[in-house]
């Protein structure tokens, strides 16, 4: 989308600066002639300068060109993780109030999940389970939180929360894919081939997804003729 902007901007800064030329051809001669089209010349380049800078940095924060590189966030950006920095230190406060508030520590247990700090994400939708533990939303945020903090290599306590997970939506990939990836590892490769199989029916058939699963059933079914 950018790309295409730009384009258009700088066809637009071509044709003002090919009509001006040409205006001046006419009206004026000699060394103002001259001077005009070096001063034509100098705002092309100045307008193409300001365009690139804008589409590129989005008015990047920071005092130099060094630090906007260092500090590589948008405005937009910028203010949108300021939102939920301080939608996070309301939900904070409120539940330091009420401290068995669950809807809001859902809510902050959310919110910590959506940043990346999937520790404390965690931890709070754990909290937020003793109340509500039949949310799906809760047991969905629970198991995945746990699992981006162990890196995407699931303990026995993570597989537990995905087979809990699956009882309750038993449509959800990821659940899906841990499960039948577990199954492989314990050479289960029946019951991991069906999860596969479900999960290959949920996926699109053009997108990479569906070509990593079908390797991994064509994996599991050279592991079960070798048997």
């Amino acid at each position: 989308m950018i790309f295409f902007l730009s384009l258009i901007f700088l066809f637009i800064f071509f044709i003002l600066f090919v009509s001006c030329k040409i205006f001046i051809k006419k009206k004026y001669k000699g060394k103002i002639r001259d001077k005009l089209y070096f001063f034509s010349f100098l705002l092309l380049i100045f307008l193409l300068t300001i365009t690139t800078y804008t589409f590129k940095s989005n008015y990047w924060l920071g005092d130099s060109i060094l630090s906007k590189i260092i500090n590589s966030k948008s405005v937009y950006e910028l203010n949108e993780i300021d939102t939920m920095l301080y939608f996070i230190k309301e939900l904070e406060k409120d539940i330091k109030k009420n401290p068995n508030d669950y809807n809001k520590i859902k809510k902050l247990a959310e919110t910590k999940y959506l940043i990346g700090n999937f520790s404390e994400a965690y931890i709070l939708f754990k909290k937020a389970k003793i109340n509500l533990p039949n949310d799906l939303d809760i047991i969905i945020g629970e198991a995945n939180s746990k699992l981006f903090t162990e890196k995407g290599i699931p303990s026995d306590n993570t597989i537990k929360l995905f087979e809990i997970l699956l009882e309750k939506d038993e449509n959800n990939l990821l659940a899906l894919l841990i499960l039948g990836d577990n199954f492989v590892k314990e050479n289960n490769l029946l019951y991991a081939k069906n999860l596969y199989l479900r999960l290959l029916k949920l996926l699109n058939k053009d997108s990479k997804e569906y070509t990593e699963i079908e390797n991994k059933i064509s994996y599991v079914e050279e592991k079960l003729n070798e048997n």
